[in-house]
């Protein structure tokens, strides 16, 4: 679908710069929008709210005012219009209605197969804008909703499947998911789990691993939606994942970050992933020729099944990321273990296979109080892994190492990390979450990028300023699945 550039992206261009700099007036977009007219055998549908007098804009506007860079931005998607042979006060101004929506029949032809939909506010100029330039769009009018398309086939398709299954709102695996999400969004989205599942699969089956893995592993999926919520304090992303799924996960309380040492810019914490690691081994050894065999052959040398290998893993961890001043970031794995002399075993063997192998060079030591590996990794550097007090460690830094024993500060007690959940509202049970001090990530990946001769523009730095924590965590609603996530600006 193109206008030059698209008019997907035009619309897009208009609606961000009419945020920032202008008003389009108009309703409020309605809960199911152009549903009503979509097809019942739809694949995907997006609905953007173009009303920029609606609440969710008012708090898009103010966020935006925070960036030093948005008359820079605005300039930009001005210039980009303009470009296009478009003005945006004689051309798309007139012309955008309250909301625009887009209806995918299916993810055939790379995802060309897509209609915009959409009530102008002046029909006229709309008309206008969907003729500009080399590959002017056609479109029909159905129940005072203007559908478009870049050729009279896709409309004609789309014709034909509202006959042949109805309506896109009366099919509950549209209208339930979809209607669940927060009602001050500024997109929304909504998908086939089908499809998306088949496709999925059919990559993952490329690379390799089993036919249906997904479904296997996960169960079905039934539809997914997404949407995106402005807030007066950041931006907030909902996904959900419907259907009867079974994702090996239930909700936990994280306990680490109490022990884990402060200073991390970010932390991934889960829970319960050998159960899912060792499902998906077994469904490899029923699927790929000669599997068993050389995992026999594995669990003969080691001495230990790989089932009791990733069984360490079942317990709670966190992967937490440090700065380290002109340099690769510090790395801490942490785990959670129940037996503390089955995993020390494992780890003392799994050395030893090493060393034997004759391509690592590992050797014992103190780290504190502590009894370590340390695996010499070829540049300088050295990893280190170990037991003790109930869990499984890993790290690039023997300061982490110290730190994580010691009394001195932790991660639930830095002010960003507490900020940052608190913003996100953070439930005290999740089924994992992800955090990330998003100026100080940036900043140090900048920095980085920096010592090694890189060359950042000045405005980008200054667009850091207002970013604060970045939240992603999971929760469970019966097989509903849901991630989401919250970026602080300030």
């Amino acid at each position: 679908m193109r206008v030059k550039i698209g008019v997907i992206a035009v619309a897009a261009a208009a609606v961000v710069t009419a945020a920032c700099g202008g008003s389009a007036g108009g309703r409020e977009a309605g809960a199911m929008g152009a549903a009503a007219v979509a097809p019942g055998s739809a694949a995907a549908y997006v609905a953007v709210d173009s009303n920029l007098d609606s609440a969710a804009w008012t708090k898009a506007k103010a966020l935006l005012d925070r960036f030093p860079g948005k008359d820079e931005f605005i300039a930009h998607l001005r210039s980009s219009l303009e470009q296009e042979g478009l003005d945006w006060e004689t051309d798309v101004k007139p012309a955008l209605g309250s909301e625009i929506d887009l209806v995918w029949l299916d993810f055939q032809q790379n995802g060309d197969d897509v209609v915009g939909v959409t009530k102008p506010k002046d029909a006229a100029k709309f008309d206008a804008l969907l003729a500009k330039g080399s590959d002017p769009l056609v479109q029909e009018q159905i129940d005072g909703w203007t559908v478009f398309a870049k050729s009279q086939a896709i409309l004609d398709a789309f014709d034909k499947a509202r006959n042949d299954s109805g309506s896109l709102q009366d099919d509950s695996a549209f209208s339930d998911p979809f209607g669940a999400l927060p009602a001050e969004s500024i997109a929304k989205a909504w998908a086939r789990g089908d499809p998306v599942q088949a496709a999925f699969d059919k990559r993952l089956q490329a690379s390799g691993l089993p036919a249906g893995t997904t479904k296997s592993q996960f169960g079905t999926l039934e539809a997914l939606t997404a949407s995106v919520t402005p807030a007066s304090d950041g931006v907030q992303v909902n996904s959900t994942f419907s259907g009867n799924l079974d994702l090996g996960t239930s909700e936990y309380t994280a306990e680490l970050p109490a022990s884990v040492p402060g200073g991390a810019i970010a932390y991934v914490s889960f829970d319960e992933v050998g159960d899912r690691i060792n499902k998906l081994i077994d469904k490899l050894g029923g699927s790929i020729q000669n599997f068993d065999q050389q995992r026999a052959a594995i669990e003969l040398v080691l001495g230990y099944t790989l089932k009791d290998v990733f069984g360490l893993l079942n317990g709670e961890g966190g992967l937490a990321i440090y700065p380290n001043e002109g340099g690769q970031p510090a790395v801490l794995f942490v785990a959670n273990v129940d037996d503390e002399s089955k995993a020390r075993n494992i780890l003392d063997r799994l050395a030893t296979i090493g060393t034997a192998m004759g391509e690592l060079h590992i050797q014992s030591v103190q780290v504190g109080s502590v009894e370590a590996k340390e695996i010499e990794l070829g540049n300088g550097t050295s990893a280190y892994a170990a037991v003790f007090d109930g869990k499984l460690v890993a790290t690039n830094s023997r300061a982490m190492l110290e730190k994580l024993q010691g009394s001195g500060p932790k991660l639930a007690d830095d002010s960003p990390y507490k900020s940052a959940l608190a913003s996100a509202a953070v439930p005290d049970q999740t089924t994992g979450f992800l955090y990330a001090d998003a100026k100080e990530t940036i900043e140090y990946g900048l920095d980085y990028e920096k010592a090694h001769g890189g060359t950042i523009p000045q405005v980008d730095e200054d667009n850091l300023a207002p970013l604060r924590g970045l939240v992603v965590y999971g929760s469970q609603n019966g097989d509903d699945f849901t991630l989401t996530g919250f970026l602080g600006i300030q």
